[in-house]
């Protein structure tokens, strides 16, 4: 390092005299903590929140992924927790054996809701339609919990 690069500090009040109160050179060690104390209280108090609103918030799942023995994916499905125990909630898909699409749809609460999307075997859109006893999705049937 170069030496005339490097300048030597002094701590006496008139070499000081330029700087503005706001300065934190001018704070003293006391003074600093106190000014820091305030953000680590809000920190150590909004930290916790966060995280207890992020489990709250956010729909924690277990995804479910079976496979056909040729290493293709058969269902994915996602399932929530509940006291009755395991129940499909979010987007469900289902493949053909040859890896194409075979259905897609989403599960709220348990049930199929809003359109699902059968496929044909090259993975062509073939109908869409809501659910019904007719027309249920056969995603859990390929992989239950």
């Amino acid at each position: 390092m170069r030496r005339d690069l490097i300048t030597d500090r002094t701590t006496d009040r008139d070499d000081l005299a330029g700087l503005d109160d706001d300065e934190t050179l001018l704070d003293s060690p006391e003074l600093r903590a106190r000014k820091l104390l305030p953000v680590l209280l809000t920190a150590a108090l909004c930290v916790p929140l966060i995280l207890i609103l992020g489990l709250v918030l956010r729909p924690e799942g277990t995804l479910r992924i079976t496979r056909w023995p040729n290493g293709y994916k058969r269902t994915e499905v996602t399932y929530q927790e509940t006291p009755l125990g395991l129940v499909p909630e979010g987007p469900a898909r289902a493949w053909h054996e040859n890896g194409h699409l075979a259905e897609e749809g989403l599960y709220r609460a348990g049930e199929p809701t809003g359109p699902w999307r059968l496929y044909d075997q090259d993975g062509r859109l073939s109908a869409e339609a809501a659910p019904s006893p007719s027309l249920l999705p056969s995603v859990l049937s390929n992989g239950t919990p």
